[in-house]
């Protein structure tokens, strides 16, 4: 039950600082709507371009839109790693981490949020969907719920691990800016990954983004069935769990630095 009240409390705060600005409503609503606007408008001279994907065979258009969906979503993490630097430009880092509530549940909090933050991208992006009547296929629902169900994992995770690298370390700003545009590179995003270098796509294979985007497209777009899929489902279910171990590693960091250095709060 503490964990979670502490889940919760950390889902109203970030809520209350998400949605109560100008500024906020144009970055969750208005932005993945242009985007995904632009996106559309850019491939829609190639309506009839087939984009081969490891075995699957995807419309140009619902392959970059795919990919945007998924990019969106890191983005959405990354921003929910800089919220604990908010607390420690307001001074209430280490009050909150003074106090007994469950390190992993804060975590898990922020992360949680930040997904239900992402909804409001999805928004802009499906409405992409329904006023360019962009088609799916489906053939497998299993396949759908299972690949979408390893998405939230592995981004919840991610968040959990972005936040918890924030906190632990005064340069996660830089960090995060710094990722943006490789993670775009090496996960197959804005590319098919076999026409890439090797050396790209052995780096794919540690980014949980190469596996969630592959896995919504082939379920959604390509009507791939779990069985076609597994391999994939269990990639990103062992790269979601080291990402986990990696989260639980700086857990460890910020407990050293809060009670036996007390260095957390500074900058």
């Amino acid at each position: 039950m503490g964990i979670f009240r502490t889940v919760k409390a950390e889902l109203l705060k970030d809520f209350r600082q998400s949605f109560f600005s100008n500024y906020m409503i144009i970055i969750n609503i208005i932005l993945p709507l242009g985007l995904g606007l632009t996106y559309y408008f850019i491939y829609l001279p190639f309506p009839h371009e087939i984009v081969h994907v490891q075995g699957f065979d995807l419309s140009l258009v619902n392959f970059t839109l795919s990919g945007q969906m998924i990019y969106l979503l890191f983005i959405n993490m990354l921003s929910i790693g800089g919220y604990f630097n908010r607390e420690r430009f307001q001074g209430t880092l280490e009050t909150i981490f003074l106090t007994p509530c469950n390190r992993v549940a804060l975590l898990l909090g922020g992360s949680v949020a930040g997904l239900l933050n992402y909804c409001w991208f999805l928004l802009g992006v499906g409405c992409v969907f329904f006023i360019l009547h962009i088609e799916v296929h489906i053939t497998s629902l299993p396949a759908v719920f299972l690949s979408v169900g390893l998405i939230v994992l592995s981004t919840i995770i991610i968040g959990m691990l972005f936040q918890a690298f924030f906190i632990a370390s005064r340069r996660g700003n830089i960090l995060s800016n710094f990722l943006q545009e490789p993670v775009i590179f090496v996960s197959g995003i804005v590319f098919p990954l076999q026409y890439a270098p090797r050396f790209i796509r052995l780096a794919a294979c540690a980014v949980p983004l190469t596996y969630s985007v592959l896995s919504l497209r082939a379920s959604v777009f390509a009507g791939a069935t779990v069985h076609e899929l597994s391999h994939i489902f269990l990639l990103l279910f062992f790269v979601s769990v080291g990402y986990l171990l990696l989260t639980w590693y700086f857990i460890r960091l910020i407990d050293i630095k809060l009670r036996k250095e007390g260095t957390i709060q500074l900058f």
